[in-house]
């Protein structure tokens, strides 16, 4: 399980720097936008992220189930 952990430890660092690039574009006072923008990137990415999640867990349950599956029922 060395590798579920380093996954898990990279998709903790790109959301961490994700949401730190959200918060470096809101500081911007210069841009009277810049806080929407900031919001729109947020929603955006949280989007994104979850669609992820969602995509990694439904190949992982069906490896999982598949090979229990194939170990109940050997092929001929």
């Amino acid at each position: 399980f060395t590798s579920a952990n380093n996954f898990f430890v990279l998709y903790i660092t790109f959301e961490t720097i994700s949401l730190l690039l959200c918060v470096l574009s809101a500081l911007n006072f210069n841009c009277p936008d810049a806080y929407n923008a900031a919001v729109k990137y947020f929603t955006l990415s949280s989007f994104g992220s979850s669609l992820f999640l969602y995509a990694l867990i439904s190949f992982s349950v069906r490896a999982i189930f598949q090979k229990r599956t194939s170990s109940i029922f050997p092929s001929k």
